[in-house]
């Protein structure tokens, strides 16, 4: 068994990273390192293996000036993409499992957008969640911040932000194979945490309504940390309003503060 870890130069380092989105700003937190790893049969042959059945734990150093929310072990690919891995926090390292080996680096990720000011109540968060990857902008420079969101991009933001990855077979007619939305809205199907306007339609471009995202958000919830019966003396003046469907979840959300 052979296992080799690189860690690139500095000049091939900063090469491949400027190599990217130009749009984000990154600041590198010690080396970029290359890891390999190969079996060398008994006639000499070397077998390179680049997936693994279960996930491997890897630990990088943090550079302590910078800032934590911005801040996560990536997967550089050759042309400089960047793939959010994220990690825990431990005793000056940050702790992640990947399934497989290539360039891996601790960053801090900075994605700016001109219609969301430093001043914006939400400038922080946005930018922790562009740099964690779970959204983006509606383009390169843009981001909206007072758009409603559509079914579909809720979607594809809990996905993200729950790594979940199992696709399913869809049948709604109106989500075109081709479309952005189509893979986070099977990976969300087939983990139940949402379901279909009908059997037969989605209405991804529909505007979201709160109680379908908190819905959504506790099924999601629930199937990373399992169903937990909470005693909520939350009230809403409104409550009489959310659909049957809904009331369970608004209660469940309301006793876990989450909205």
């Amino acid at each position: 068994i052979k296992l080799i870890i690189n860690p690139l130069l500095e000049s091939d380092a900063n090469k491949l990273l400027a190599s990217g989105d130009s749009s984000k700003q990154v600041k590198l937190s010690g080396e970029v390192f290359e890891i390999s790893l190969s079996i060398i049969k008994k006639d000499g042959k070397e077998l390179s293996v680049t997936t693994f059945d279960k996930p491997i734990t890897i630990r990088l150093k943090v550079d302590p000036t910078l800032n934590p929310k911005l801040m996560g072990i990536y997967y550089i690919s050759d042309s400089g993409v960047l793939e959010y891995i994220g990690g825990q926090y431990v005793n000056g390292e940050l702790v992640a499992q990947i399934s497989h080996f290539s360039k891996y680096a601790v960053l801090e990720v900075t994605k700016t957008f001109a219609d969301v000011l430093a001043s914006h109540w939400a400038a922080n968060v946005i930018q922790e969640l562009a740099a964690k990857q779970i959204l983006s902008g509606t383009s390169e420079t843009m981001f909206e911040p007072n758009r409603q969101v559509t079914r579909a991009e809720f979607t594809a933001m809990l996905v993200r932000a729950f790594k979940f990855t199992q696709t399913g077979e869809l049948t709604f007619a109106d989500v075109k194979s081709n479309a952005w939305y189509t893979e986070a809205i099977s990976i969300a199907v087939e983990a139940g945490i949402v379901a279909g306007k009908s059997d037969t339609l989605f209405a991804p471009n529909a505007q979201i309504t709160r109680e379908e995202m908190v819905t959504m958000m506790m099924r999601a919830h629930e199937i990373i940390n399992g169903k937990t019966m909470i005693t909520s003396g939350v009230s809403f003046k409104d409550e009489s309003k959310v659909s049957s469907w809904a009331e369970e979840y608004v209660k469940a959300a309301a006793g876990l503060q989450l909205i």
